[in-house]
């Protein structure tokens, strides 16, 4: 009986003291995640972003196959150079007939520069002031597709206005179908450097990891918990 008594008191001390350290180590295991997190997010933004940049998610699969459905962008205020992958805004005079477009944001390919003709042939072949652009960017069958009956496949640029296409061509809403968009309407060129997508996932792997090793001390401390209430109901009887 004495034995009993004495294994008893030393579990209620063994859980006594397992959960102050339950509550010690979740504590300190709180404030490490979140200084980690703090510390990885804050070096990629400073050090991997690049500077007066935002961040895009692409949505549709107008340029495949070079961004995908989903995927992060880093764009900035870089100066517009043809070839560029930009953000721009939907154009003002479709926001006038569909309001409910004005925070739409589109991501296609700068073809035509402010000033230029643009041609589009019905082979697929694109001519800059009569000479062919070089598109090595497109599969030859999106290459195809870029021509379309009864749209803009001749536009004659103004000095503030630029023609944009997806590199999806048979899936893509651009300046084929609404024209040329304006200078103030690009609001950002894709940054180059590291691909926003490995970062991103690196960052998700970190914070999911500091969740499971969070969720696991709430657990342990759930359970100790749990353990003390029914030992200390017992502590009468020792």
């Amino acid at each position: 009986m004495k034995k009993l008594i004495k294994s008893k008191k030393e579990n209620y001390q063994y859980i006594k003291r397992k959960k102050s350290w339950c509550f010690l180590s979740g504590t300190i295991t709180l404030i490490i995640s979140a200084l980690f997190m703090f510390l990885t997010v804050s070096t990629v933004l400073v050090k991997v972003v690049p500077h007066n940049s935002f961040i895009n998610i692409v949505s549709g699969e107008s340029m495949d196959p070079t961004l995908h459905d989903g995927q992060f962008m880093f764009a900035s205020d870089e100066a517009v150079k043809r070839g560029d992958i930009v953000v721009s805004r939907f154009p003002q005079k479709l926001i006038e007939e569909r309001p409910e477009e004005k925070s739409t944001t589109i991501i296609k390919r700068v073809i035509g520069l402010p000033g230029e003709t643009v041609d589009i042939q019905k082979d697929g072949t694109v001519l800059i002031n009569n000479v062919e652009l070089d598109e090595s960017y497109l599969t030859e069958e999106h290459k195809k597709s870029t021509y379309l009956e009864g749209k803009n496949n001749h536009v004659d640029l103004n000095s503030a206005q630029y023609f944009i296409m997806g590199d999806n061509r048979d899936n893509s809403y651009d300046s084929r179908y609404f024209g040329a968009v304006n200078i103030g309407d690009i609001r950002g060129v894709q940054s180059t450097g590291p691909t926003s997508q490995t970062w991103i996932k690196s960052i998700y792997v970190i914070l999911y990891l500091c969740l499971i090793l969070l969720a696991y001390e709430l657990i342990d401390f759930a359970v100790v918990k749990v353990f003390y209430k029914i030992i200390s109901k017992n502590k009468s009887g020792l």
